[in-house]
């Protein structure tokens, strides 16, 4: 665990940068000889941030990836054993090296999932509302994930043991529908999910993560939709995103 002097409080950490853009090519992650970048983090790299999370501090580092950080086709810096730091203290260059490369390794898959997740996004924007559609998907990597289209907003709820959740609604493919969603291996009570949005007049990419607390059959939805095409689940907020109320209004 790592701890940080109460005193030292950061509310918004991000950093102003150029935001960075949805390319129309698969994402090349970096190769195992060629995913370490000593260029600094931050300000502190010759060609600046590479994104909005791109912090020398890594007390202000939010652990789930920002938007802007998932659109970077740029290397992560990674420090090496033994080599330069941007730090002189001994303690705080063994924090800063362990958490970035533990970081690293946590988060380079949803990194690859969500970018191929936006791609898939912009692509089908006009095909959002199919009444069915195969979810399971796999990026470049051969990562495969599901994808659930045109998801919406229901209401808010306490739960009791997690608190404030919200309740989303989603087309639900064929497969799922019925009962079949409750021995489904996806939306599972616990799983990390990401609400990726698409500002059509703006064209800009959100991406808001959150955790699963309770998914429902598309039986729970006919009382309000009279068929089986919507599913539900109760969802958490993630606190790494001191953007969501603007993502959810």
């Amino acid at each position: 665990m790592i701890c940080e002097p109460v005193e030292h409080v950061y509310e918004n950490t991000e950093l102003q940068t150029e935001p960075n853009i949805l390319s129309v090519e698969p994402r090349r992650a970096p190769d195992d000889e060629t995913q370490l970048d000593i260029d600094g983090p931050g300000h502190l790299s010759h060609h600046g941030p590479r994104h909005n999370n791109d912090q020398e501090n890594i007390f202000k580092i939010k652990v789930l990836p920002t938007a802007d950080e998932i659109l970077s086709l740029r290397r992560p810096y990674m420090p090496i054993k033994n080599g330069a730091s941007h730090t002189t203290d001994d303690i705080a260059k063994i924090l800063d090296l362990h958490f970035r490369h533990l970081r690293y390794d946590n988060t380079e898959s949803i990194i690859d999932i969500c970018y191929h997740a936006c791609q898939n996004l912009t692509t089908m924007a006009q095909n959002l509302k199919a009444l069915d559609y195969d979810d399971r998907m796999r990026t470049p990597r051969d990562i495969s994930y599901s994808m659930f289209r045109d998801v919406g907003f229901e209401e808010i709820e306490f739960h009791p043991k997690h608190g404030l959740a919200f309740r989303l609604s989603f087309a639900c493919p064929g497969l799922l529908r019925g009962k079949a969603m409750r021995t489904a291996q996806c939306l599972e009570e616990g799983m990390l999910a990401a609400l990726i949005g698409l500002e059509p007049e703006t064209s800009l990419i959100s991406v808001t993560f959150v955790e699963v607390v309770r998914r429902e059959s598309t039986l729970a939805m006919r009382s309000k939709t009279d068929n089986d095409l919507r599913g539900k689940l109760a969802c958490l907020i993630s606190l790494s995103d001191s953007n969501i109320w603007k993502h959810l209004a």
